[in-house]
């Protein structure tokens, strides 16, 4: 795994790579074909549960593999307790009692202004699962969400969604969608992300364009602040309906992982 601070990889750019917007050499560059790992100073994990999944998010190392030079993703039917049951400081997860379902959710230790995002992966297609590669904002008053791929199951078998949501709330969002038929296997999910706009590529061919101003309100720009990158094996939300849990266990391969950071002074 090679990961590079801003300020070098800036000193390395070419002219060329100016032109394109983004450094030539990537800020994060993690090949799992090479035996690199997550480096847990740089990547971090939800854990627990959530009010919007049926998952139960684990932090050991049962739902995440390490094999055949690849990072696997895993969702098991197993029932886990919600240590947050029942106690009223965690409002609404106060009732979740258990989930019948493990996963894994990664992040990025660090926020990104602006950059270019690839992950090559294989994401599988099973009722009520919702796999995901995204980036989400700090949202502080406000909302951004850049969604460069999600699958929604068995009835959309190879069919990936990319969608860029944003506004002052996650009540009131501004959406720019757009969806393709991949196929099954292992694909490029890719977006650049400038002030601009936010370009979302799959095997680097362009599906979706969103304008930079989406959801601007009151001055703020949800689509113009810190992102974190984020990958997970999430399922049973209202989008993809309930998870079909004899269709478990279920993998989300990753091959590689990288980022560019963005250049303010370069040509758009």
């Amino acid at each position: 795994m090679t990961i590079k601070t801003l300020s070098l990889s800036l000193c390395v750019v070419s002219m060329s790579a100016a032109a394109g917007g983004f450094s030539s050499e990537p800020l994060i560059n993690i090949d799992f074909s090479l035996g690199d790992r997550l480096d847990k100073m740089v990547w971090s994990r939800t854990t627990g549960v959530t009010a919007n999944t049926e998952v139960f998010y684990t932090g050991d190392d049962k739902n995440i593999i390490y094999q055949n030079g690849e990072l696997i993703l895993e969702a098991r039917r197993e029932r886990i307790s919600n240590p947050k049951f029942g106690q009223q400081k965690f409002g609404a997860l106060q009732n979740i009692k258990f989930r019948d379902v493990s996963s894994v959710s990664i992040a990025s230790a660090d926020y990104f202004t602006y950059g270019k995002f690839e992950v090559v992966a294989d994401i599988p297609d099973s009722k009520g699962l919702q796999p995901a590669i995204w980036l989400q904002g700090e949202n502080k008053n406000q909302y951004g969400e850049i969604d460069i791929v999600e699958a929604k199951g068995d009835k959309s078998v190879g069919v990936r969604f990319a969608t860029v949501h944003a506004g002052s709330s996650v009540k009131d969002l501004q959406r720019r969608s757009s969806h393709l038929n991949v196929g099954g296997g292992f694909h490029k999910y890719t977006a650049e992300w400038t002030p601009d706009q936010i370009k979302i590529f799959y095997d680097d061919n362009l599906i979706l364009v969103a304008p930079g101003e989406l959801g601007v309100t009151g001055g703020r720009a949800p689509l113009r602040q810190p992102m974190q990158l984020k990958i997970n094996l999430g399922g049973g939300s209202r989008w993809v309906g309930p998870i079909d849990l004899d269709s478990l266990p279920q993998r989300m391969r990753i091959q590689s992982i990288k980022v560019w950071s963005y250049l303010s002074g370069a040509a758009k």
